[in-house]
């Protein structure tokens, strides 16, 4: 895929993607304030949260272009990678569609089909009981609407 001297897999794409991820939401987390009479502020656990990813994300294409080729394993892993990103993409944006209860149910089953041993059935009771708690913990727990997306308002 690149060249003797700058190999370039998908591993390094993926990492180099979340690192410019990573960066652009510190400084997003960096417009909101970090603290707020003697509290965290609305900006603090973005910030905490961007400043790890930043860098984890940077650790892993060090190491990916410090290795420089790819043995197949780092390849696997990170197609796997861009289709966990692809299939969270389809997540967010489908809530405001088809609501935040179905999307997550259909996320849900999509990421254990791909990622987890489990068979069809396993996946599908896990999937809704899933989509379910989360539903029952925003909604009725915690007090906090859920879109219930276009189809279904």
């Amino acid at each position: 895929m690149g060249n003797k001297a700058f190999p370039l897999n998908a591993e390094i794409v993926v990492s180099a993607f979340m690192v410019a991820f990573a960066a652009a939401q510190v400084y997003a987390a960096n417009q909101l304030s970090l603290s707020a009479d003697y509290t965290l502020g609305p900006g603090a656990l973005p910030m905490i949260y961007s400043v790890g990813l930043l860098i984890c994300s940077a650790a892993v294409l060090f190491e990916s272009v410090r290795q420089g080729g790819s043995d197949g394993v780092g390849e696997k892993n990170s197609m796997r990678g861009v289709l966990c990103i692809l299939l969270l993409v389809l997540f967010v944006a489908s809530i405001y569609v088809v609501g935040f209860l179905f999307s997550t149910i259909v996320f849900c089953f999509l990421f254990c089909q791909f990622f987890s041993g489990l068979g069809l059935v396993k996946n599908i009771a896990f999937s809704v009981i899933w989509g379910a708690a989360l539903y029952a913990a925003f909604h009725y727990l915690l007090e906090v609407p859920l879109e219930p997306g276009l189809l279904f308002s």
